[in-house]
């Protein structure tokens, strides 16, 4: 065969290339034909399979606890039953710790077993050949390739989820650092005696109920708006915004009390997450906070209401 050729088997897409020397084990009644087998796979770079062969349940399970083989084949001239025949035999190797791929080999399986199969998650080869079957390896490859891609999915789901889980602790630990800068700002406002006049954001003192309800309403505005600047991103909500800004001037709140609302609706957001990244969220949020700061420091510039820092505010 042509080595460009060979190596195009060799190197086809989502199975690993066949080794050399591969092992395979063959679970049969009678000792199998390997002539057809053997020739397949030394078409596709295969020059010196291992091929063993058991006739007993007890020297398969044997076998596949104490090695790992490129596939394990299962050769049953005629499938009447396959709870019988078959699913023993896989629940056995399983049950050994032993993953590798399973094929199916028979003359004939009659067609309400075949559900059974597919069930089972077992691959299978139908053929009157038997072992001398044309499809034969291509039909072992295909078992191999399944394996293969079911792994990588599982390796996937575990990096995915590890990712998720460290998305999600760097989102708290960034949210703690926030909420300490706050207090920090609140300590240095004390100290400077510039908090004379009670209640402050998140005091237990009561407003007047016309703030406790603009406040109230302002909430809920902000925790939608949230959510539209996550999904939306910036440019699309100035007006939104805006609004926002109005209503935090209208219950007085001073720049880090407007920081303490909006660490409290992104740490309420980020824990309904669940399995989802936190990442964007976050990275939407800071921009949120940075266009609506930007936005109240031009309205108070301007002039409409003139709340500072330590000043009243309207409390949670």
């Amino acid at each position: 065969m042509p080595a460009g050729q060979d190596n195009l088997r060799q190197n086809r897409p989502g199975v690993s290339p066949w080794s050399a020397a591969a092992r395979l084990l063959c679970f049969a009644s009678e000792r199998p034909h390997w002539v057809n087998l053997t020739l397949q796979l030394d078409a596709r770079g295969c020059r010196s399979p291992r091929l063993e062969w058991v006739s007993t349940e007890a020297d398969l399970i044997a076998q596949v606890h104490e090695h790992e083989f490129d596939i394990l084949i299962l050769a049953i001239a005629h499938v009447n039953h396959f709870e019988s025949q078959v699913q023993p035999l896989v629940q056995s190797i399983r049950t050994s710790g032993n993953l590798d791929p399973v094929l199916l080999l028979s003359e004939q399986i009659q067609p309400r077993e075949l559900a059974r199969c597919y069930e089972a998650n077992v691959e299978f080869l139908q053929s009157s050949l038997y072992w001398d079957a044309p499809a034969l390896v291509p039909a072992i490859e295909r078992a191999r390739r399944r394996l293969q891609l079911a792994r990588e999915h599982q390796t996937w789901g575990r990096e995915r989820q590890q990712k998720l889980q460290q998305d999600h602790r760097d989102s708290e630990r960034i949210l703690e650092q926030q909420r300490r800068m706050l207090d920090d700002l609140r300590s240095l406002a004390h100290a400077a005696e510039l908090d004379r006049d009670p209640p402050e954001y998140g005091s237990d003192a009561r407003p007047r109920s016309a703030e406790r309800n603009f406040f109230t309403e302002l909430k809920s505005y902000y925790a939608a708006l949230l959510r539209s600047y996550v999904v939306m991103g910036t440019g699309s909500l100035s007006e939104e915004i805006r609004q926002v800004v109005l209503q935090i001037e209208m219950c007085n709140l001073s720049v880090r009390e407007t920081m303490a609302l909006h660490l409290e609706q992104v740490e309420e957001l980020v824990r309904g997450l669940g399995n989802r990244s936190s990442r964007h969220v976050m990275n939407r949020a800071d921009m949120l906070i940075l266009e609506l700061l930007m936005h109240l420091a031009e309205t108070r510039r301007g002039g409409v209401g003139q709340p500072e820092d330590g000043k009243q505010g309207c409390p949670g």
